[in-house]
């Protein structure tokens, strides 16, 4: 009884605010960035060998996405964080069978998962290069937040090799060597992180100090 009365007179001082005389007011720097989220995409395996879109093909739109990104790239002046969140790729169902053989909840090894992003990454070949297009232009960055660690990291990795420059991307890869316990990878993704960063700083400021050399700690 004691925690909970804490927490409620916690809550109410909050929510009461500070005082009004004593303080300064507050100036917020308003960013001009925009930040766009995409999910639910789910690209697949695309075409069959004879031209017909596969059943479990969701995602058919290739001119209209190029378009949309080319258009977005535009109206936000190409300073936008595009976000792909979640199911970007359809994993599950790319394929006919299920993964885990008898048991459908097993899920898929990893040596299937990856070979299936392989296929899907082939079959949107057009639609990873208007990413792609859109991530080089201006200060634009993409960032897939995917499910699979191990997919993830390998979406991440085709992402860094469009744009080698973009700190976001080493950002996320750092995270998820991060989960899997790769630590000594985490730190250099981080190390890359600030360096791309960098970059961008001196194209705006040619005087920008350089980041710290030496490794980030990553603490588990």
């Amino acid at each position: 009884m004691t925690a909970r009365i804490g927490l409620a007179l916690l809550l109410a001082a909050i929510a009461a605010g500070p005082p009004a005389h004593g303080h300064a007011p507050v100036v917020q720097n308003v960013s001009t960035r925009s930040t766009v989220v995409l999910s639910d995409l789910h690209m697949g395996m695309g075409r069959s060998a004879t031209g017909e879109w596969q059943p479990t093909e969701d995602f058919r739109w290739t001119a209209e996405f190029a378009r949309f990104l080319e258009a977005t790239g535009q109206e936000g002046h190409n300073d936008i964080d595009l976000i792909m969140n979640g199911d970007t790729f359809e994993l599950v169902s790319s394929e006919p069978g299920k993964c885990g053989g008898s048991d459908s909840a097993a899920g898929c090894t990893e040596t299937a998962a990856l070979a299936r992003l392989d296929a899907i990454l082939k079959a949107h070949d057009p639609d990873l290069k208007a990413l792609g297009q859109f991530a080089r232009a201006g200060s634009n960055h993409v960032v897939f937040v995917p499910g699979d660690q191990d997919a993830a990291l390998a979406t991440i990795a085709r992402v860094i090799a469009s744009d080698p420059d973009d700190p976001f991307a080493y950002t996320s890869q750092s995270i998820f060597y991060q989960r899997k316990g790769l630590i000594p990878e985490a730190e250099k993704a981080q190390a890359q992180a600030r360096m791309a960063s960098w970059k961008q700083d001196l194209k705006k400021n040619p005087n920008a100090p350089p980041p710290d050399t030496g490794p980030m700690k990553v603490v588990q």
